[in-house]
């Protein structure tokens, strides 16, 4: 019964949210980082900077940003954007990772650069990195004074990047040798088959636990995905991706995410629903493998996943205000057969946190966290339902 729940739970799978990310909330927001050239002087990659904030300095939108700075980056460089948020044993996994990638000429990618974007991070990220800046001659950092959240953090890596090609991982991500070559080799064949960059490539996401060795992790059904965009492991042309910032209104100032959506979910698949809209193309790109990490489940989880799944409700329901139609209605769950499906799992919420926790915490006792997070996932489910029918009547959307 506990594997039945576990797969039948995340129903949202299909529409692209992959079960493990449910499990995140312990490590806070995630961020993106700047970017920084190869060819930038050391002493440039770690400096710190001001949080990025709305001023009259800052251009009215980002298309006349872009065009003060080059519009479509520089040719042959690409730019890898990661925010992050006190995760620095993990960044640095990252980070090493990135720094043995394989360079492709003959597929556009000559050089290549990191940004890394700290988003208020409260434990040693900032000075570890500014400690390690020769180690890590790839890496620029740009350091935000408060967590502003990660919409806010990818702005500021992309207006910071300077390749013609972005590149958006999580900070908790280590990836393969090959991975920028990978996605390079997808990119160029696309380009070349339909004669534009209206074309981004999906990586492979593989979720693990292990820590010391998280590229040993096999791929599993758990870990697939049917999402069109999502800032875990893509690539995609600079202009591709300012086309779909300018297409709307309330983005474009402060770059292509929209920072109104300061909680947790959604932002990333409302800037892929904007760069479907506009045609985009996705190519799948399983070599471009990226490894997953967090950390095994526990109960102490709970208070803060059952946070994160409110927020993602309440974001769900500003996702469908935004988007009205049945693909993202049926994302975020707000359809009669959602709510209904986690009514009967969980009896309306009688069958709730605290009923199941003894079960739950035995479960991860003796080793088996996956099916103590098989038996929470109805539960998590209930609340994100809960609160994004609750802000949709907010909303004055009719559910």
């Amino acid at each position: 019964m506990i594997f039945v729940v576990d797969y039948l739970a995340p129903m949202y799978l299909r529409y692209g949210i992959p079960r493990n990310r449910v499990f995140l909330a312990s490590e806070g927001r995630r961020l993106q980082p700047a970017l920084s050239s190869t060819r930038t002087s050391p002493s440039k990659l770690f400096r710190r900077q001001p949080t990025c904030t709305r001023s009259s300095a800052t251009p009215a939108t980002t298309e006349e940003y872009f065009q003060a700075e080059g519009s479509h980056g520089q040719d042959g460089v690409w730019s890898v954007v990661i925010p992050t948020y006190n995760r620095l044993p993990i960044l640095l996994k990252c980070l090493k990772s990135l720094g043995e990638q394989t360079l492709a000429p003959e597929f556009g990618l000559q050089a290549y650069e990191v940004v890394v974007v700290d988003d208020g991070s409260s434990d040693s990220t900032v000075e570890t990195l500014e400690e390690m800046k020769h180690d890590l001659p790839h890496v620029r950092l740009i350091v935000q004074s408060n967590n502003e959240g990660a919409a806010v953090a990818r702005n500021v890596g992309v207006k910071a990047a300077k390749g013609d090609t972005i590149v958006f991982i999580d900070s908790d991500m280590v990836v393969v040798s090959s991975f920028l070559y990978e996605h390079a080799s997808k990119l160029h064949t696309a380009r070349g088959e339909f004669g534009d960059d209206l074309t981004f490539s999906y990586g492979r996401v593989i979720n693990t636990d292990n820590f010391e060795d998280p590229c040993s992790e096999p791929f599993k059904l758990s870990d697939s995905s049917a999402a069109f965009f999502a800032t875990g492991n893509v690539a995609l042309s600079r202009r591709c991706l300012m086309a779909a910032a300018r297409s709307d209104a309330t983005a474009c100032c402060e770059g292509p995410f929209d920072t109104e959506f300061s909680e947790y979910g959604w932002e990333d698949l409302e800037l892929g629903e904007r760069l479907r809209q506009q045609g985009t193309r996705i190519v799948q790109c399983p070599t471009a493998a990226g490894y997953h990490y967090h950390p095994a489940f526990t109960v102490d989880q709970i208070p803060a996943l059952i946070s994160q799944e409110r927020q993602r409700g309440r974001n769900g329901a500003r996702f469908f205000l935004k988007h009205p139609n049945l693909g993202v209605r049926l994302m975020v769950q707000l359809t009669p057969l959602h709510y209904g499906l986690w009514f009967l799992l969980t009896l309306g919420g009688l069958l709730n946190e605290d009923v199941w926790r003894p079960l739950v915490g035995a479960l991860v006792r003796i080793g088996r966290p996956r099916a103590a997070q098989g038996v929470l996932s109805p539960i998590l489910n209930w609340h994100c339902v809960c609160a994004v029918r609750s802000e949709a009547r907010a909303l004055g959307i009719f559910t």
